[in-house]
């Protein structure tokens, strides 16, 4: 589950760049089609998924940069597997046409946090996280 909580999240922080944070309908044709090729069992019900969403929404708006350092820690071990949430999380921003600069900013923000170098370690991500999360008087 938290690979699914990385990738909404990671979608709803470059959603914010926009000035109505909000996707059209070309993204969720996106959304529908990947749920219609996921196996049924891996799939979770639509009410389920709008509360993943609104509640990924709310973290970050709570608290940007310690919601989004904690991103690298719910992705999977996998890089295909972060590779492929990417992409969709790319797909469903491009939708719309040329992003704004904030916007590629913060999906560029968003690739380094899934680590997609096949030579790379997630931990190594997470502890650079940590680092920068910790304390001053800690440095």
């Amino acid at each position: 589950m938290h690979g699914r909580e990385a990738g909404i999240r990671g979608l709803a922080y470059v959603g914010l760049s926009q000035e109505f944070p909000s996707f059209d309908e070309r993204g969720f044709a996106i959304i529908r089609d990947v749920r219609a090729h996921t196996p049924e069992r891996e799939r979770i019900p639509l009410a389920e998924f709008k509360q993943l969403v609104r509640d990924q929404y709310a973290l970050i708006r709570a608290d940007e940069d310690r919601a989004m350092s904690a991103l690298p820690k719910l992705l999977p071990h996998d890089v295909a597997a972060r590779k492929t949430a990417f992409d969709l999380i790319r797909r469903i921003v491009l939708a719309r046409g040329e992003p704004s600069s904030e916007a590629k900013r913060r999906l560029a923000r968003v690739e380094a946090l899934f680590n997609l170098s096949e030579s790379a370690r997630p931990a190594a991500a997470n502890s650079r996280d940590s680092a920068r999360a910790a304390p001053r008087s800690a440095r």
